[in-house]
C-alpha cells in the first residue's frame, strides 16, 4: 500500500482554489500528467462518476474514478478503480485570504506498476507536488475565469 501527501498555500481566497482545483475541465490546466477529464454531471456531488486519461511513467492510462464526498470549498474525496485503486482527499482549509490545499493518496498500484509500488509512489508524490505548485502559479497569477 502506497500512500503520501503533499501541501501548498494559495494566496487566493478558499472559495476561489475549490472551484478551479475540483473543476474536471481545468485539471490538464495545472496537471500536465492529466490529458482530459470527463464528468457524468457538472457541478460535482458524492456518486459523481468521472474518466480521467493520464500518462504515467512514459504510459498512457484511462481511468474511472468516484467522487466519494463532497463538502464545497472543504473537502473532496475521489476514488479510482480502475487501472488500480487509489483514494485521494483534497482538503481545502481557508486561512485568511489564503487557502492551504492538502492532497492525500493511498492505494495500491496494479500489473506492472506493483513491481515498482516504492519507486511509483516518490514519483507520483514529487510530480503531484510540481502540479499543485503549477495550480498556486496559475490561481495567484490571476483571474482563472476566462481559462
Amino acid at each position: 500500500m502506497a500512500s503520501f501527501e503533499v501541501v501548498v498555500e494559495v494566496a487566493r481566497p478558499v472559495e476561489e482554489v475549490f472551484a478551479y482545483a475540483t473543476d474536471p475541465a481545468k485539471v490538464p490546466e495545472w496537471n500536465a500528467m492529466v490529458e482530459g477529464v470527463t464528468a457524468t454531471e457538472s457541478p460535482l456531488r458524492a456518486g459523481t462518476k468521472t474518466r480521467i486519461r493520464m500518462r504515467l511513467l512514459g504510459r498512457t492510462i484511462d481511468g474511472t474514478q468516484q467522487v466519494l464526498e463532497h463538502e464545497a470549498n472543504r473537502r473532496l474525496v475521489v476514488r479510482t478503480d480502475q487501472p488500480f485503486r487509489v483514494t485521494d482527499t483534497w482538503t481545502f482549509d481557508a486561512i485568511g485570504s489564503k487557502t492551504r490545499v492538502s492532497f492525500a493518496s493511498e492505494g495500491s498500484p496494479g500489473g506492472f506498476f506493483r513491481l515498482a509500488e516504492p519507486i511509483v509512489a516518490r514519483i507520483a508524490k514529487k510530480q503531484l507536488q510540481a502540479q499543485l505548485d503549477t495550480l498556486k502559479e496559475i490561481l495567484e497569477a490571476g483571474s482563472t475565469e476566462a481559462r
